[in-house]
C-alpha cells in the first residue's frame, strides 16, 4: 500500500467489516447465553477482548524487535485467529451436543396415552407442562 488511495479503500473495508462484527456479536453472544447469563457473557467478552488488545500489540512489537522483521508477526497474529477459531467451534459443537441431548431426553420423557389418562393427576400435568415449556424454550432461542 504506497498510495492514499489504496490506504483509504484500505481503511474502508476494515471499517466495514468491524462494524459487521461488533454489530453482530452481541446479537450472538444473547442468544448463545441466553438472557439469564447475558450480562455475565458480556463480561466475559469484554473481559478476553481487553485482555487480547493489551497483550497483541506488544506481542507484536516485541518479536518485531527480536526479528526485525514483521513477517513473524502476521504469522502470530493468524495462528492466534486460528487457535481461536477451533477454541470457538469445539465449544459451539459442545453447546449443541448438550440441547440436542436434553431435547432428546425431553422428547423421549413424554408420558406415553395408552388409553389411560392422567388428567385427574395434578403433579403429572404440572411435570409435562413444564417438559413442554423448557422445550419451547430452546426451540424459541434457536429460530
Amino acid at each position: 500500500m504506497h498510495t492514499t488511495e489504496m490506504q483509504i479503500v484500505n481503511s474502508g473495508i476494515l471499517g466495514v467489516a468491524t462494524a459487521g462484527y461488533m454489530t453482530t456479536s452481541f446479537i450472538v453472544l444473547l442468544d448463545m447465553s441466553g438472557v439469564e447469563l447475558y450480562k455475565d457473557a458480556l463480561a466475559l467478552r469484554l473481559i478476553f477482548g481487553g485482555l487480547a488488545s493489551l497483550i497483541g500489540p506488544v506481542t507484536v512489537g516485541w518479536l518485531l524487535d527480536i526479528t526485525g522483521d514483521t513477517t513473524l508477526s502476521f504469522y502470530f497474529m493468524g495462528i492466534s485467529c486460528m487457535v481461536c477459531a477451533v477454541i470457538l467451534c469445539g465449544l459451539l459443537y459442545r453447546l449443541t451436543r448438550i440441547k440436542d441431548v436434553q431435547t432428546t431426553a425431553l422428547v423421549d420423557s413424554e408420558p406415553q396415552m395408552d388409553g389411560e389418562s392422567e388428567i385427574n393427576d395434578p403433579t403429572s400435568v404440572n411435570d409435562t407442562c413444564e417438559k413442554l415449556s423448557i422445550a419451547d424454550d430452546l426451540i424459541i432461542t434457536h429460530i
